[in-house]
């Protein structure tokens, strides 16, 4: 009635990966020239192969001012477009202070 199994869990890969702590300084720098926190985290997540949320705790380490109550938006971003959650727009709105200073 039911599969044999070998009692082991097939290998899973991981979603994205870490960022290193050690690139913040660069980002911060890079930070500079943006204009919209949207693009700076698909910039994050296309250059590290880094899961969302990953990016959005990333944030940290770049902005100082960065909360944790900022970092629900980033959970809440439509980052792959598919019309569930935060748009580009909501989430540049709420997190613009963060460019606007130096972080």
């Amino acid at each position: 009635m039911f599969a044999k199994t070998t009692g082991r869990l097939p290998a899973m890969k991981p979603i994205g990966q870490q960022i290193p702590t050690g690139d913040a300084h660069t980002w911060k720098e890079r930070s500079r020239g943006y204009a919209s926190i949207s693009h700076l985290l698909r910039d994050l997540i296309s250059t590290y192969d880094a899961h969302r949320n990953d990016a959005g705790a990333f944030l940290y380490e770049v902005f100082d001012a960065f909360t944790l109550d900022e970092l629900t938006y980033v959970w809440k971003w439509d980052a792959d477009g598919s019309g569930a959650g935060l748009s580009d727009a909501e989430l540049d709105k709420r997190l613009a202070h963060l460019l606007a200073s130096d972080g």
